[in-house]
């Protein structure tokens, strides 16, 4: 069952994620919706401050304010929806965001670690010049880089990115991640790193690390295939 219920009025925007996904085969049988939140972000189950940091849940809406100098802080929410004794393969992640002046990470991870850097794979996305630059990276002892896409513009100023949509898969020897602006899904980059498979728990979001305020926007969906 689902660990966040939508209401029968958002079945459209629900239906239209998991339709695509299924379609191209990213949600594969035995795969459960796991987190299904389309109105009211859901609370994170581990929050880690960053310094000069101000986080606020409004609505639909985590809304991060860094006025710089410090790290960014961790949101984390277990894919079991308790405690991240159940492991996970399979995870599909997709959320939405805006964000100004700083990266915005998206993860899978394999377990709350203490301090900044959890262990699994990371979709990063970092607003510039005309437009965004897309990372997805695993981080073990650091983060490496497992490709990287600067290709895709954005109609905004310097600095800054329109709401849109980002969606990253993992599986045994296999990460992609995806980004929607107006339109379909975009496929960004596909990598078979080999560095974790079967054990996921979690998934997290890290915003900021200098001035900047970023808005983690629902829909906000995990799928996962307990292992």
């Amino acid at each position: 069952m689902p660990i966040y219920n939508p209401t029968a009025s958002s079945a459209t925007t629900s239906n239209a994620i998991t339709d695509y996904f299924t379609e191209i085969g990213e949600i594969t049988a035995g795969m459960d919706l796991l987190i299904d939140a389309q109105y009211v972000y859901p609370t994170a189950d581990s929050t880690e401050s960053g310094v000069n940091e101000t986080i606020t849940y409004d609505d639909s809406v985590v809304k991060v304010v860094d006025t710089g100098g410090g790290f960014a802080g961790v949101l984390l929410w277990w894919l079991d929806g308790v405690d991240g004794s159940t492991l996970y393969s399979d995870v599909l992640f997709v959320s939405y965001g805006h964000q100004k002046g700083s990266s915005s990470i998206r993860g899978i991870v394999e377990n709350d670690t203490a301090g900044q850097d959890l262990n699994g794979y990371y979709n990063r996305v970092v607003p510039s010049s005309g437009h965004n630059t897309h990372y997805l990276q695993v981080y073990n002892a650091g983060y490496v880089d497992l490709g990287t896409d600067a290709t895709l513009a954005t109609e905004y100023l310097v600095g800054y990115m329109s709401p849109r949509g980002f969606a990253m898969k993992v599986s045994t020897d296999y990460q992609k991640i995806w980004t929607q602006g107006a339109g379909q899904w975009v496929p960004i980059v596909e990598s078979t790193d080999a560095t974790y498979s079967d054990a996921f728990q979690a998934v997290s979001c890290k915003f900021g690390s200098h001035a900047s305020t970023i808005r983690s926007i629902t829909p906000f969906m995990v799928w996962g295939k307990p292992v």
